[in-house]
């Protein structure tokens, strides 16, 4: 193995171990789990680099797999089933199918070295033909990729942060040190849009609703007023409310989400406020969530989160 081949392995193997390391520690639900808009998940991770090492570097080149994954050989990997593990798919087995992974990866390089001829059936035509050298960086910097995605999801969980992570200081270290960044993104905050998720006074049953019609009137005349583009969702609650919710929660980005009273403060309504929250933490995992008082101070209810 030549000095650059013995670097390239190396350090995929370090992004290999670093990958895997994020999975330390927690629980199978936690491993599974999406934590992105996405779907991006820890277990799932692991699942695509191992699909990527016995392609790449086995198949590619002349060296099938020794095992069958069955998302390749059903064809459900075109459909991200290599992206998250079933129910059944225990952590022991993809991890073991990953070590197969590397084992199989490495005795190609030694092997066959960076010059052998490779070709990638899954590529345009007048690209399939390359080498087992161009096919090990990109699986270097795929795994070393899914390993940065891996840190990131793994401190979403639980707060632990890279290996270097305790050598930078201690909690206030930290916490002086997300300030500054928080200060400095803050002067380049943009105001808004904003989303207000609450009842509609018109289809509610044996309910006067110009009152609150002429309170979200004066609320959107003061949204106007602060330059915040405000848009409303009001729902009937006995009419599939949750369909315009997550409509309206899927149209744009939102800084702010206001969650109105008559949601909120009706106990029968209770599930869907629960309901609702989630929803706002789903498809809008950045936006800050806050509660009004009455239909005209919604505008004061946003300004405290943007």
């Amino acid at each position: 193995m030549t000095d650059i081949a013995a670097d390239l392995r190396r350090y995929l193997q370090e992004a290999r171990d670093s990958l895997v390391s994020a999975l330390d520690g927690l629980s199978e639900y936690d491993i599974r789990r999406p934590l992105t808009p996405s779907g991006t998940n820890l277990l799932g991770l692991v699942k695509h680099a191992l699909g990527g090492e016995f392609g790449y570097l086995g198949d590619c080149v002349g060296r099938p797999a020794p095992v069958t994954l069955p998302w390749v050989e059903d064809g459900s990997v075109w459909d991200g089933a290599d992206m998250w593990a079933k129910a059944d798919e225990s952590r022991a087995e993809i991890l073991d199918l990953y070590r197969t992974a590397w084992k199989h990866s490495d005795e190609s390089i030694e092997r066959l070295g960076l010059d052998a001829p490779a070709s990638v059936s899954w590529w345009a035509e007048e690209k399939r033909a390359t080498t087992l050298g161009h096919l090990l960086a990109r699986v270097l910097a795929d795994t070393a990729q899914h390993a940065g995605h891996a840190d990131i999801v793994r401190e979403m969980i639980d707060c632990r942060g890279g290996e270097d992570h305790d050598e930078f200081g201690d909690a206030d270290s930290w916490n002086r040190y997300v300030a500054g960044i928080q200060a400095a993104a803050d002067t380049h905050k943009v105001t808004g849009p904003v989303l207000v998720i609450g009842l509609d006074p018109a289809r509610i049953p044996g309910y006067d609703p110009e009152p609150v019609q002429q309170a979200i009137a004066r609320g959107n005349v003061r949204f106007e007023e602060l330059g915040i583009q405000a848009d409303m969702c009001l729902v009937d609650p006995e009419d599939d409310p949750e369909a315009p919710i997550m409509e309206a929660l899927g149209r744009k980005n939102y800084a702010c989400v206001v969650v109105g009273g008559g949601i909120r403060k009706h106990e029968p309504l209770l599930l869907l406020f629960e309901r609702v929250v989630n929803l706002v933490h789903q498809h809008q995992p950045s936006a800050a969530i806050a509660f009004n008082q009455r239909a005209d101070d919604t505008p004061d209810a946003a300004l405290r989160w943007l």
